[in-house]
């Protein structure tokens, strides 16, 4: 049985699908009041519980990572330049760049495949190189694991933080409209 919703107080909202307040899925056509993408409960007389809006643009997703990603860049760089050297920092920068990249486009399962990914390849390098060279080079690429490794958690790790952050500013701008509506 499919549910029904109520139909909007406002009338010029009558065409927009009901959304989920939580991760802007459409909630037409569920047999269950749970969202399917994240688990939230919703009423469907209740329209304090979805919304009819429209989606964000999609600017207002990806601007956050923008701005997160070119501040931690910039300040990871010129730290890792001034105290190291201009290689190292350009490295280390990258690979925390790419750690807020998929932290923040990812969900955590995904971002653990992703990054599980990166190290299995490079553990299967290390191990390669210590079969054929010895203990001591498998000993180096399995620091050098750890070595990217870091960087690349720790961005993941910002870029989770970043999206939480702005997806609760959101939640809460959609509420307030949705409030405003009625």
């Amino acid at each position: 049985m499919t549910i029904e919703f109520r139909p909007p107080a406002n009338p010029q909202l009558a065409d927009l699908p009901a959304r989920c307040m939580n991760c802007n899925y459409i909630l037409v056509g569920l047999s269950e009041a749970r969202c399917p993408e994240c688990g939230v409960r919703f009423d469907p007389y209740d329209e304090a519980t979805f919304y009819r809006r429209r989606p964000a643009p999609a600017w207002r997703f990806w601007t956050p990572l923008v701005l997160s990603t070119l501040a931690i860049l910039a300040i990871s760089h010129t730290t890792l330049t001034l105290l190291i050297d201009p290689c190292t920092g350009a490295g280390v920068s990258a690979l925390l760049g790419t750690g807020v990249l998929v932290g923040y486009a990812k969900r955590l399962a995904g971002m653990s495949v992703v990054l599980l990914a990166v190290a299995m390849y490079v553990v299967l390098i290390a191990v390669i190189s210590g079969i054929s060279d010895g203990f001591s080079q498998m000993l180096t690429g399995l620091a050098f694991v750890a070595v990217l490794a870091a960087p690349l958690l720790l961005g993941g790790a910002i870029g989770k933080l970043t999206r939480h952050a702005f997806g609760a500013l959101e939640l809460r701008r959609q509420r307030r409209l949705a409030a405003e509506g009625d």
